[in-house]
């Protein structure tokens, strides 16, 4: 099993409370030594090019452990010199000026979780300009690749292009939309997506006019064609703060209370590591395979199988986001579809 993407949970704390957050918090934080034997033990396994990504909680909480895994690569790639990408995702409220040395020295990309004008409401009171001053000294550090995600809600929907709009005009280069599929969306939050979404494409024109460019990735064309299928499992591995090995961290979390009973638990649990290590790869495969259903095509709605849509390749729907509220994986809510579909017919005009 070769891979490309090796995910780190190293912490499933967090000091923020986000209303919107799939996550269930615990004191759990991976630790250097096990986070260097990981990296030892997958290090063959490896493509030629690797993306190291690290995630929470917040996960720098546990900057120790960042750091003293990218100093272990960094020493154990000077023989092989494959090429390693490092990228982490966090609210930035712990980011120093150390860590930003760090991160350009390394050339992260930093997927920053910010929300605009509607972070006060479903984040953090008081994180707003903070979040703000960061962007702005983020932006004068060369070598870190920023980009800032936001999520709305049913509750926040009405700020989206406010929110977005007041992002770009920082010089943002790299936005990112996502929309909380674990809520319920009612008809009137529905109607109130269109429309933010139809500001939003304007306030894109007017960027592309000024710069050349469309910041908002949500406008850009997927780099693979075809029906999406999920990278987890096939050439993406996670793992958690305790050593368990998942295809993706939503894998971990979506059965962290279900196991061991869940009967897709043996499917998709690769296993703990270093307990099963000596067999891991055996085992590996077959899950792996296992993994390969999740594509598009195989999932379906109350009303009808996806693969009879005519917006199939053009749908990418997480099925363990989509199902955390205790719907099983193939399942795609009504409401997420809908969501799918104006989010797809506002990318189409």
């Amino acid at each position: 099993m070769n891979f490309r993407h090796l995910i780190f949970l190293v912490s499933e704390s967090c000091n923020f409370n986000c209303s919107y957050c799939y996550q269930s918090k615990s004191d759990k934080w991976m630790n250097p030594p096990l986070s260097k034997e990981i990296m030892d033990f997958f290090y063959p396994q490896i493509t030629d090019h690797l993306q190291v990504h690290f995630v929470g909680g917040e996960p720098l909480l546990n900057f120790k452990t960042i750091k003293e895994t990218v100093n272990h690569v960094k020493i154990k790639n000077r023989i092989l010199k494959k090429k390693i990408r490092y990228s982490i995702t966090t609210n930035g409220s712990l980011v120093t000026h150390e860590i930003l040395d760090f991160f350009n020295t390394y050339h992260f990309k930093l997927e920053l979780s910010f929300d605009g004008v509607a972070q006060e409401c479903c984040r953090k009171r008081g994180s707003f300009r903070p979040t703000i001053d960061l962007i702005q000294e983020i932006l004068k550090y060369p070598q870190i690749e920023l980009t800032v995600n936001s999520v709305f809600t049913p509750a926040t929907v009405g700020l989206l292009s406010q929110s977005l709009k007041t992002i770009a005009d920082l010089n943002v280069s790299r936005l990112e939309l996502s929309l909380a599929l674990n809520q319920e969306w009612p008809g009137a939050a529905l109607s109130t997506l269109r429309n933010e979404l139809e500001k939003t494409r304007k306030n894109m024109l007017s960027s592309v006019r000024k710069t050349g460019t469309i910041p908002l990735g949500f406008y850009h064309r997927r780099n693979e064609e075809g029906i999406w299928r999920c990278a987890a499992g096939q050439d993406q591995l996670c793992v958690s703060a305790s050593g368990e090995i998942w295809g993706c961290p939503l894998f971990y979390e979506y059965f962290k209370t279900r196991k061991p009973k869940h009967k897709d638990f043996p499917k998709y649990f690769f296993g703990h590591f270093p307990k099963n290590k000596k067999d891991f790869f055996i085992r590996a495969k077959a899950i792996s395979e296992n993994h390969q259903i999740l594509s598009m095509d195989n999932f379906h709605t109350s009303a009808k199988h996806c693969f009879l849509c005519e917006n199939l390749d053009k749908c990418a729907l997480c099925p363990i986001l989509t199902s955390l509220p205790g719907k099983p994986l193939e399942y795609i809510p009504d409401h997420v579809c809908e969501l799918s579909q104006i989010m797809v017919n506002e990318k189409d005009s």
